[in-house]
């Protein structure tokens, strides 16, 4: 089975995923939430096809304010080439 063909466990992406990345290994996937403004870690078992969370952390640092009443305004992830980083960028002023 692929990656084109994934059955994600149920989790609470918070209404809206923008984007995905894999890490190097192919083991992991972030996900970027657009209004929830969570990145979502998953583990991936490819022989099931199947993405688990493992853990959530909020994409903008303490105090900062959406600029969007709505949402925070994930916008892009990815993950270093060396697996050690995840960048995720937000439309916040």
């Amino acid at each position: 089975m692929g990656k084109d063909d994934v059955h994600v466990d149920t989790i609470d992406f918070g209404k809206k995923v923008l984007h995905l990345a894999w890490h190097p290994s192919g083991q992991w996937a972030f996900v970027l939430c657009e209004l929830a403004g969570y990145i979502v870690t998953c583990s991936w078992d490819g022989a099931a096809g199947r993405l688990a969370p493992t853990s959530k952390v909020f994409s903008l640092a303490d105090g900062v304010t959406p600029s969007r009443a709505h949402h925070s305004g994930g916008a892009h992830i990815a993950a270093s080439a060396d697996g050690r980083m995840v960048y995720a960028t937000t439309r916040t002023d």
